[in-house]
């Protein structure tokens, strides 16, 4: 998927016509240029709602321009951090890595693209290697037991404050 660079004045327009958690980048570019067909080949499907422009994230070109990327097609890590908690909580002790990640897949299900399903040059599939990235800020977080037997997730007691205070169980 090609990335398109826009300098400040085009972002913040595109931004004005925006429908926040509706429109991507480019269904605003479709719906400006009068492109009401099917999205052009190579545009992912989503099965959640997209991103809004109000989520790009910052590109940096050695220090100098800034450039906005206007679509990001996978989920972010952190976005990971409530299934997880609510799949350990629902779970209770430790639990087997690969039991967490089956359960966090089929709570995303909805929302999990094609591009989280990509396989990564190493062999991981996306949105797995993510999930297994925010576990790694969870552990640093207190969120999770760091003594826990090698392969296997537990909540912590911080964890269980986390959750209840930003999402409670689903």
């Amino acid at each position: 998927m090609p990335v398109i660079r826009v300098d400040e004045e085009v972002f913040k327009e595109l931004q004005k016509r925006a429908q926040a958690f509706v429109d991507t980048p480019n269904s605003v570019l479709r719906r400006v240029l009068g492109l009401n067909g099917s999205a052009v080949e190579g545009d992912l499907p989503r099965a959640r709602p997209a991103l809004s422009l109000a989520g790009a994230r910052v590109l940096s070109r050695r220090g100098s321009t800034i450039h906005e990327r206007i679509a990001q097609d996978y989920a972010s890590e952190a976005e990971y951090r409530l299934p997880i908690l609510r799949a350990l909580e629902r779970m209770g002790g430790p639990v087997p890595r690969d039991v967490v990640l089956e359960r966090v897949e089929q709570t995303m299900a909805g929302g999990l693209t094609r591009a989280d399903y990509q396989t990564l040059a190493g062999g991981d599939i996306r949105w797995r290697k993510m999930a297994e990235w925010e576990r790694h800020k969870m552990l640093r977080d207190g969120l999770l037991r760091p003594d826990s037997p090698r392969g296997m997730w537990e909540i912590t007691e911080e964890g269980r404050r986390y959750l209840a205070e930003h999402g409670g169980p689903a």
